[in-house]
């Protein structure tokens, strides 16, 4: 089942001026041993000029 953000083809809307944001994707130390053993855990991080990241 998707995500109810995803239904019906909506996504992430964003006005055209809109200030730009990086997104990162932090992998673990050990990806290798991780994906050996089917548990990799992945984190989102965001960047933008006005803050931090999520």
């Amino acid at each position: 089942m998707r995500p109810r953000w995803l239904r019906g083809g909506g996504g992430l809307q964003r006005a055209a001026d809109g200030e730009p944001a990086e997104l990162w994707v932090v992998f673990p130390p050990q990806f290798e041993q991780a994906v050996a053993r089917g548990k990799v855990m992945l984190v989102f991080e965001v960047e933008w000029n006005g803050g931090g990241d999520l």
